[in-house]
């Protein structure tokens, strides 16, 4: 079993969010429109990584609805749909079930309530209304996880330490970011693979706690796509 250990606030049950739609009901009576949502953000994570990503500032955002009236599948062809972002119009046109978002509004913590609008038939009146279906997508910062030894935080001298950063959720792959190391302060070397660090005790090293911090930037977008995790081990 692997160790991973994140900094902070970051909680690694956080980053198994499950996928799926949302169901929305438009109203309370069954001969109402109902809408079902679903969404992926366009982003960055392992290949073992089984859960949602979720969407930062910059991501990518494929949006996607259907609606259902009396449990059955009603057709968007013809209709005028409309999609609100935060309360502002971002796209409509005739059968618009699906559409490609890029956040440029929202910061990591904040939200983006979607609204999705299009005109109904009421099928015991025959009356046209204009329906609406609502969800909401919680926005994140990118997160960096460290993996280390399983099951042990306490090395003697002499002994390798082997340590990889993993990113999740920036907007870009892995490949693509710049990763920088510092073991109690000072930049530490990693290997030609820079999401790897390699920690060699020396043979006389006194014991005591130490530290470690990995720092994961996107070089186009250093100063808002950025992340971090800090691992924390002692020599005995």
């Amino acid at each position: 079993m692997k160790k991973y250990v994140a900094c902070g606030a970051v909680i690694l049950s956080f980053l198994f969010v499950s996928g799926g739609a949302l169901f929305v009901r438009a109203a309370d009576q069954s001969t109402q429109p109902q809408f079902l949502f679903s969404w992926r953000a366009v982003g960055g994570a392992p290949a073992w990584y089984s859960g949602k990503v979720l969407p930062t500032y910059q991501s990518s955002i494929i949006l996607s609805v259907t609606m259902l009236q009396g449990n059955k599948i009603v057709s968007l062809d013809g209709r005028a749909v409309k999609w609100f972002i935060n309360g502002d119009l971002v796209a409509h046109g005739i059968g618009l079930g699906s559409i490609l978002f890029v956040n440029k509004r929202v910061f990591g913590g904040g939200e983006l309530d979607i609204k999705v609008s299009t005109q109904t038939t009421d099928p015991t009146m025959g009356d046209n209304a204009i329906q609406s279906g609502y969800f909401t997508i919680p926005v994140v910062s990118p997160q960096v996880v460290i993996q280390a030894p399983p099951f042990v935080d306490s090395f003697s001298p002499g002994q390798i330490i082997n340590l990889a950063a993993i990113p999740f959720f920036f907007t870009v792959s892995p490949e693509a970011l710049s990763i920088k190391w510092t073991v109690n302060g000072s930049t530490a070397q990693s290997s030609s693979d820079s999401s790897h660090l390699s920690i060699h005790l020396d043979q006389h090293a006194a014991a005591g706690s130490q530290s470690v911090q990995a720092v994961v930037s996107n070089p186009a977008q250093s100063g808002i796509e950025q992340g971090s995790a800090s691992y924390f081990f002692s020599i005995r």
